[in-house]
């Protein structure tokens, strides 16, 4: 998996710009050009966003647990 860095090097700017591209932050305002040459090295890196390393630094995985007492009821059980 390609790392912020390599992604920013491939396209000529900081991995900050990069992380605040991806990330849909206010700061990351550029030129279309540039959104263009971070699309195309994240496209040829192949990178793809980790839900697990997003969930760790962002404190919520999204995810809904459910705990029954007993797998012998309605809910749980569906034919």
């Amino acid at each position: 998996m390609p790392t912020l860095k390599e992604i920013a090097q491939k396209a000529g700017v900081s991995a900050a710009l990069i992380s605040a591209y991806l990330n849909g932050r206010s700061s990351a305002r550029m030129h279309a050009d540039t959104k263009k040459r971070i699309d195309a090295a994240l496209r040829e890196t192949g990178y793809k966003p980790n839900p697990m390393a997003r969930a760790l630094r962002t404190g919520s995985s999204g995810v809904i647990g459910y705990l029954a007492s007993s797998l012998q009821n309605e809910v749980s059980q569906r034919e």
